[in-house]
């Protein structure tokens, strides 16, 4: 077992702090295989690692048992909105987990890496939408301009929440940086849950005591939860330096972002149970409506994500040639 140096948060630039962690820092220049090492140290980053590296692991399995163990329902168009979903939960919590786990070997590297976790939340944002507009539109909201727009427009969002929360990471004032990404994060989720919301308030098309509507209740407590968390600060900002190893915000971000995924799942599930009959009347899903939108927006991403690492590799160049000078 590694025993790893740790830092406190005037020891690492300013860019490596997160507010009111005062310690468990790693070095800004850890290799590879002492990042790997510190999953198991008392570091500020161990538990943000876990709690998604842990759901990451069991969406995965749920992805293969939806999409071959389950009789192959892969197969089934039907089926190909809930495995775009998962998909999506599997791809944000890995790049989650990758990023705490990686982000202390540079700077370009910090960068990169969260760039990589903004480009997972915006497709994980856009599988959501996706599974909404095949199962979640009550009747009177189908063939209406909300239903014909409502999966352009999560596309424009997905992008433009993976560029504006890249470029909050350029700001050089940390309040910023975190204050850039709400609104990059919350307006792809706003937008997804307009006919969630309409639903809630007027059930009685769709049944107001549904196993499917109750799960999507749930999903919007928790998601209110973990947002109130990411937002405020609690509890470190109460007590700074209490909570850096165990307890800090991000780490309850994490738990309630991943009981909240897995509370769509059932939703969605439930969905395809009790609305059989109604989903069968409906067009059926395509290539086109599912895998091909997601595919189309992770290229997006990935060109945004690689255009701003190039700006990134191409300041710390500058800055390394102007520090020689």
């Amino acid at each position: 077992m590694w025993t790893l140096k740790f830092l406190r948060f005037d020891q690492v630039p300013s860019d490596f702090r997160e507010p009111f962690i005062i310690s468990g820092y790693r070095s800004y220049r850890s290799s590879a295989s002492s990042c790997l090492a510190s999953a198991l140290q008392r570091t500020n980053e161990t538990v943000n690692f876990w709690t998604h590296f842990i759901p990451a692991l069991i969406f995965a399995r749920l992805t293969w048992f939806v999409a071959v163990t389950d009789h192959g329902l892969a197969l089934d168009p039907f089926t190909w909105p809930v495995i775009v979903f998962l998909l999506g939960a599997c791809f944000y919590m890995t790049a989650s987990s990758v990023a705490h786990m990686f982000n202390s070997m540079s700077q370009c590297a910090r960068y990169i890496f969260f760039f990589i976790d903004y480009c997972g939340v915006s497709l994980y944002s856009l599988g959501t939408c996706i599974a909404y507009y095949a199962y979640a539109f009550p009747p009177e909201l189908l063939d209406t301009p909300l239903y014909h727009a409502y999966l352009p427009v999560a596309m424009v969002t997905a992008l433009c929440s993976t560029y504006l929360a890249c470029c909050s990471r350029f700001s050089s004032w940390p309040p910023l940086r975190d204050a850039g990404r709400l609104p990059a994060f919350a307006i792809p989720y706003i937008w997804c849950n307009v006919p969630l919301v309409y639903r809630v308030i007027y059930c009685e098309s769709t049944g107001c005591g549904s196993e499917a509507l109750f799960f999507h209740i749930q999903q919007f407590y928790w998601v209110l939860g973990f947002a109130f968390f990411y937002a405020t600060r609690v509890p470190e900002v109460i007590a700074p330096g209490t909570f850096d190893i165990i307890g800090h915000s991000h780490q309850f971000f994490h738990i309630g972002s991943s009981i909240a995924s897995y509370c769509q799942y059932l939703a969605l599930i439930a969905e395809l149970t009790e609305r059989a009959h109604y989903l069968d009347d409906l067009r059926r899903p395509t290539f086109v409506t599912t895998f091909g939108v997601l595919l189309t927006v992770l290229v997006g991403n990935l060109v945004i994500v690689w255009i701003l690492s190039r700006r990134v590799i191409q300041m710390s160049r500058s800055k390394a040639t102007n520090h020689k000078d």
